[in-house]
């Protein structure tokens, strides 16, 4: 071989072999996609170029298949977390209806107790607040003419701080921010930090340490009697739609308890009037003089509602001056008697 070829060939080697080397390179770096020449004119090197692309393909397809059970692996845990994603919820919301039916069926049977309205409300108010996790709870009339409720029950959980602990039974509070919720019965709910909320509002809840309230009103035949509210002093909260359906399921037990005790009220109200008229019939019927009987009358049906009563006698124009002033006046009763 002569010098020129010689070096030809050192040339051609030294090239081939800087290819090779730099595939050799890249596979190392975890690059299977390069492509190895099959050098020509020497053989060494051509065999070295043959082997090293069989041993590329077979890591390819090593890699392949590593990828393919990585996938079916990443499929498993998709599914795997899928699945227990699915039981938690089920698990939650077997929880949750567990937990409504408790509520619901224990204020039943605070409703059916032989209890007092005040003991039933109060009670009611607990079930309340154990029931979606609050802080305190306070159960108020309702009166739609003045847009204003007197609190007719309360109770503080054991994490209520010690400003919501002020007790505010028999206290008289608006709902002028929130008068059309309330009539129309929609539950709502504010918070401290809410930008809209109106002052009076955010300093009330400052001044007890509330950070969050729920308001749920509470109807009977259409019409807003009472209103409950569900405070959490612990931190901005917002009320699931779970909880805010559950306290409407549940405080609406104390609808029941308060017309319940309005109509107890009404029927005690019209037997004591039943039982006063009797008493007066019977002590007039001892007199037989018209003018005596009408003088006792009135003494007994004054004396009865604690009201100052007193006879006129006259024409109906002489008596309606007086009894326009009487009624203006509205400090006692009187019965006339005149030609109508």
């Amino acid at each position: 071989m002569s010098e020129t070829s010689l070096e030809e060939y050192k040339r051609l080697l030294e090239k081939q072999g800087r290819a090779l080397v730099q595939v050799i390179q890249s596979v190392a770096l975890g690059d299977l996609d390069v492509e190895v020449e099959i050098p020509e004119g020497i053989q060494m090197l051509s065999e070295l170029a043959a082997g090293l692309e069989m041993m590329i393909d077979r890591l390819r397809k090593e890699k392949a298949e590593q990828e393919r059970a990585a996938e079916g692996q990443r499929k498993a845990l998709a599914e795997a977390l899928q699945t227990t994603r699915e039981l938690t919820e089920e698990r939650d919301e077997t929880r949750r209806r567990l937990e409504e039916q408790t509520a619901l069926r224990e204020a039943g049977l605070i409703l059916t107790s032989a209890l007092d309205q005040s003991t039933v409300l109060t009670r009611l108010a607990e079930q309340v607040c154990r029931a979606v996790d609050g802080t305190s709870t306070y159960i108020s009339s309702y009166d739609p003419e003045t847009t204003a409720g007197v609190v007719l029950a309360e109770y503080y959980g054991p994490e209520a701080c010690a400003k919501e602990r002020v007790s505010d039974l028999g206290e008289s509070y608006g709902v002028e921010e929130s008068v059309a919720l309330v009539n129309a019965g929609v539950p709502h709910q504010y918070h401290v930090d809410d930008p809209d909320l109106a002052e009076f509002e955010r300093a009330a809840l400052r001044q007890y340490g509330g950070q969050s309230v729920l308001i749920v009103p509470l109807q009977l035949r259409a019409r807003t009697i009472a209103y409950v509210e569900l405070w959490d002093s612990r931190g901005r909260r917002e009320f699931t739609p779970e909880e805010i359906a559950l306290c409407q399921s549940v405080v609406q037990q104390a609808a029941m308890a308060i017309e319940n005790a309005r109509l107890i009220e009404q029927t005690q109200a019209r037997v004591r009037r039943e039982q006063v008229l009797r008493e007066i019939t019977t002590r007039v019927r001892t007199f037989t003089d018209s003018d005596v009987i009408l003088r006792a009358a009135v003494r007994e049906l004054g004396a009865a509602l604690g009201r100052p009563a007193f006879v006129l006698l006259g024409s109906a124009e002489e008596l309606s001056p007086v009894l326009a002033e009487v009624n203006d006046d509205d400090q006692g009763m009187a019965l006339r008697q005149g030609d109508e």
